[in-house]
């Protein structure tokens, strides 16, 4: 069976809570890139916002997700659609990353190309390298779901601290 195939084939799923999270999932592994196995589930778009915020309201590890990165396709297209092409693609990022502000941290190429501000930033050291992230993914095959993979869910830096 193809990636795709396993994937489509996965249960929706629906917690009844309001706000839910990860520990609420039943979370599938399914190959993906790199010979690496990705923790996948597909809830309702219209639940991805109740995710985040059940995320982000965590017990163990209170913090809140921004949007990193978002890619948006128009529904109407004029080529034909693939199987497993995206109409919508959002990365959310623990606050605490992923570039790390600490002395001796890693600030990513592009972050550092911006010029010295006169003020600092009112809280240098809350950028910490965190590298909890997970995807949003809406499917041109079923748009009413979002697949989410969530592969980095501890957070650590890189040096696993």
């Amino acid at each position: 069976m193809t990636r795709w195939d396993e994937i489509l084939t996965l249960p929706v799923q629906n917690p009844t809570i309001l706000e839910f999270s990860a520990a609420d999932i039943t979370w599938s592994m399914v190959e993906g890139w790199k010979d690496s196995m990705d923790r996948l589930a597909l809830i309702p778009f219209s639940r991805v916002g109740d995710f985040v915020r059940g995320e982000s309201n965590s017990k163990e590890c209170p913090t809140r997700f921004h949007v990193e990165a978002r890619r948006r396709r128009s529904p109407t297209m004029t080529c034909k659609p693939k199987v497993d092409g995206i109409l919508e693609y959002i990365l959310y990022w623990c606050s605490f990353g992923p570039d790390d502000y600490r002395m001796g941290g890693a600030v990513r190429p592009s972050r550092s190309s911006y010029g010295k501000r006169k003020t600092p930033a009112g809280r240098p050291n809350t950028k910490r390298g965190c590298v909890c992230h997970f995807i949003v993914k809406r499917l041109i095959a079923e748009p009413s779901l979002a697949l989410v993979i969530y592969n980095h869910n501890k957070h650590i830096d890189k040096k696993g601290t």
